[in-house]
């Protein structure tokens, strides 16, 4: 059974990116005026979503999986990244001033969300040479 842990790592990742995917579609849906810059995070995150799909058919690949997923490595930061960047998108339960407050501090989020996209961003890559 060597391989489960790496393989439920990768899927964990992907849950947490699907998760976060949810989060930005509800986010563009309350911005008014922004859904340009939204999509630039929308497509990057649907574009690691791939990537990390593609890893889960890679049992045969199991040092590849390993290395992964080491510490601090690539799964380990874009786990990292997500969950920062859901806990900065996460929906609030609330009235129509919250989603009017989103119009408002979307700037200050907006540099947040980049900076954590960078990260991801550069994580693409090992999980481009681990899938050949």
């Amino acid at each position: 059974m060597a391989g489960l842990g790496e393989a439920a790592s990768v899927i964990a990742v992907l849950q947490l990116t699907q998760t976060t995917l949810n989060y930005l579609y509800k986010y563009s849906r309350s911005l008014v005026g922004k859904k340009a810059q939204i999509s630039t995070f929308i497509d990057a995150l649907e574009d690691l979503e791939t990537l990390l799909g593609g890893l889960e058919g890679l049992p045969g690949h199991l040092s590849t999986l390993k290395g992964l997923e080491r510490p601090g490595g690539p799964l380990e930061r874009c786990k990292d990244g997500l969950a920062r960047l859901a806990k900065l998108l996460e929906p609030s339960s609330g009235n129509k001033l919250r989603s009017f407050g989103r119009d408002l501090i979307w700037p200050l989020k907006e540099k947040q969300a980049n900076e954590i996209l960078d990260v991801l961003e550069k994580q693409k890559s090992a999980f481009t040479c681990a899938k050949r």
